[in-house]
Parts: C-alpha cells; structure tokens; sequence
C-alpha cells in the first residue's frame, strides 16, 4: 500500500462534497470511483461493492460510458477479490459487452483479464487462460504498458499452477522487462 488511506478517505469524501456542491456529476462519479477503490483497500468489501453499484448508476445517469466501463470492472475486481468467482464472472462479461460496444479498448483487455481470473477462481484454467491470451494480444496491439505486464503475471501464475513452468517463467519474465 502507498499513503495513508485514511487520509484518502477524507480527501476523496470532501471531493465528493465539493463536486456535489457545484453539481458536477462527473467528478462526483469519480469521486464515487475512488471511494470505492479506498474502501476495496481496506477489505471493506461490501461497503466497496455498494460503492460502485451506486457509481454505475450515476454513470447511467450522466452517460458517461467510460465511468461505466469502468465501474463494472471495478465490481468484477471486488467481487474476485471477495471470493466470489461467479458475481466476478458475471460482471466481468458484462464489462466486456460494455467496453466492445463503446470501443474502449483498453478497459476491453482489462475485462478479458478479470474474466479469465475469474474462470481460475471457479477452478476452470481450460476457460481461463484463452481469455488471459486475448487480453495480453489486446493489450499489446494498444502497446499498454500497463495492462500488459498485469496480464503476464497472471499468465505466468496459470502456467505455474498447471506446473508448465517453463511457460510460467516465461511470462514471468517478459512481465518484469517492462
């Protein structure tokens, strides 16, 4: 972790505050995104689930299609990271649908990521890896250096646990080049 996530909290609800003030939804939106990464920090599940499903919804509401990208893939993210594989899946399908239709390509690599770990956490690496291969041939065609090396280590986790250790190392490797 890197600051005071406390202090984070703080900061992120008088922004909410001032944004709500002016009437400026967009930056509530955010807001509301940040909220809910902070509470995803600190394990508050729920209270991070909550967050983004009321943030999708205002996303809606202003029609802000990458805030709503992004919100179903931070819900697809909680809902992994909680334990629940199937809710992960679940919007992590939807994430993709949502990201295709508006052209979002790097919030489409991003989706197929969650959805292919996904698939791993309900113990179904045949699904999961061809998901993990279109995310890292997305995020390299859009030459994200962030999503790429993300993608690797998951790869290279895969092929770890399928004991395909050269394939792991691999990815491994490429992964920390960047």
């Amino acid at each position: 972790q890197i600051g005071d996530l406390a202090e984070a909290l703080d900061y992120m609800y008088k922004q909410l505050d001032v944004a709500q003030r002016i009437g400026d939804q967009r930056r509530a939106a955010n807001a509301h995104n940040n909220l809910g990464n902070i509470y995803f920090e600190f394990a508050d599940y729920n209270r991070a689930i909550e967050t983004f499903q009321h943030n999708l919804r205002l996303a809606g509401e202003i029609d802000d299609g990458r805030i709503i990208c992004l919100s179903i893939a931070n819900l697809s993210q909680v809902h992994l990271l909680a334990g629940d594989g199937s809710k992960a899946l679940e919007n992590g399908l939807y994430a993709l649908r949502v990201c295709r239709e508006m052209w979002f390509g790097l919030f489409e690599a991003y989706a197929l990521d969650l959805i292919g770990k996904s698939y791993g956490a309900l113990c179904t690496p045949e699904q999961e890896i061809p998901y993990l291969e279109q995310a890292l041939a997305l995020s390299t065609r859009l030459e994200s250096k962030v999503v790429e090396p993300l993608v690797l280590l998951s790869l290279g986790e895969v092929y770890r646990d399928m004991q395909q250790l050269d394939r792991a190392l691999e990815c491994l490797r490429q992964a920390v080049s960047f």
